[in-house]
């Protein structure tokens, strides 16, 4: 058992505690009670943030830790700024994967099988932004559109696959060039429209 004293700050509210812990849990537990109904973004343990194994890293630090802040959003503030972060990616990722295509209508190289697996990895991850927002009660008004487009994506992403198996080139830059890029751009728009009309953007006056 390990007692720790250490500092607590719940976004700006600070208060300190001081609790006999076993190795990680005992701040596992307290942090999960301050979050309280709302969305972990990430912790700072001694100034230094974490984002993701936090607590691997906790049962890492545990003796060393004197000040923690931990950082939460509200639903729909999470659901705006993973809207913000997703519309900023497919703004940049629409033009990288024009290219893309391009590379698979010639003969790829294999950097250019590289920049292909960044492009599914972000595909996962478009797809994983749908998923975690519809685990909410905080959906925006037109969440069915968004729905739609998951289930376009998952057809697209099933299609690659069988592409990518059967060593067909032509027909992978055929799926991103006709097929996920129209889903990347109509996605993009419902995005832009969302936050415009249900959320709001850094700076915006």
């Amino acid at each position: 058992m390990v007692e720790v004293l250490m500092k607590i700050i719940l976004n700006d509210e600070e208060q300190i505690i001081k609790q006999t812990v076993e190795k990680k849990q005992g701040i596992i537990e307290t942090i999960d009670k301050l979050v309280d109904g709302n969305i972990l973004s990430h912790i700072i343990i001694n100034d230094y943030p974490i984002y993701i194994e936090i607590e691997d890293y906790i049962d890492r630090h545990l003796n060393d830790i004197e000040k923690i802040q931990i950082i939460t959003k509200t639903k729909s503030e999470f659901v705006n700024d993973t809207l913000l972060t997703a519309e900023n990616y497919l703004e940049h990722g629409i033009n990288a994967i024009e290219h893309l295509a391009d590379q698979f209508y010639q003969t790829p190289t294999q950097e250019d099988w590289n920049q292909f697996k960044n492009f599914t990895d972000g595909l996962n991850w478009i797809n994983n932004v749908i998923l975690n927002i519809d685990s909410l009660k905080e959906r925006p008004s037109n969440w069915n559109d968004y729905v739609k487009i998951y289930h376009d994506l998952e057809n697209g992403v099933r299609e690659l696959a069988e592409a990518v198996e059967g060593n067909d080139e032509i027909l992978i830059a055929d799926i991103i060039n006709y097929e996920i890029k129209s889903i990347y751009e109509k996605l993009n728009k419902l995005i832009t429209t969302t936050i415009d009309t249900e959320g709001c953007r850094p700076n915006a006056n």
